[in-house]
């Protein structure tokens, strides 16, 4: 998935600032684990009267883990043929960059992996957890 964030960028722990500074304008490739999307159910609400009282519920389907301001490529055929149209034009096509995951990753990542416990010095070299005194 290719995602452009907007002039605010975008941050998220696992990849740090993205879209900001010298990062501007730059297209990332993301993992698919950003593609979830979700359906919320929110209040329609009437101001004009005091208090603010619900006249009914609309439903929005939208990426659960990206900003809503961020372009977005799902397919690749999308991103590739946007940048066939540039190249058209006569503009440089862009490139998707993947960013670089913090040393911790694994921890921020929606859907990801439990971090693993510290290994030993006993562990390492034995292969066995020393036993636990109680």
């Amino acid at each position: 998935m290719k995602v452009k964030f907007d002039k605010h960028g975008f941050y998220h722990p696992a990849f740090g600032r993205l879209g900001r500074g010298n990062q501007r304008n730059v297209w990332y490739t993301l993992p698919s684990v950003f593609a979830e999307k979700e359906t919320l159910k929110v209040p329609i609400m009437d101001n004009t009267s005091k208090p603010a009282r619900q006249v009914g519920e609309k439903e929005i389907t939208r990426y659960k883990f990206l900003p809503q301001s961020a372009t977005i490529f799902v397919e690749d055929a999308e991103f590739e043929a946007m940048a066939k149209e540039l190249e058209e034009q006569g503009e440089e096509p862009p490139k998707a960059v993947r960013p670089k995951p913090a040393s911790d990753a694994s921890e921020y990542m929606p859907a990801g992996q439990a971090k693993a416990k510290a290994q030993g010095a006993v562990h390492r070299t034995t292969g066995k957890f020393p036993s636990r005194k109680q």
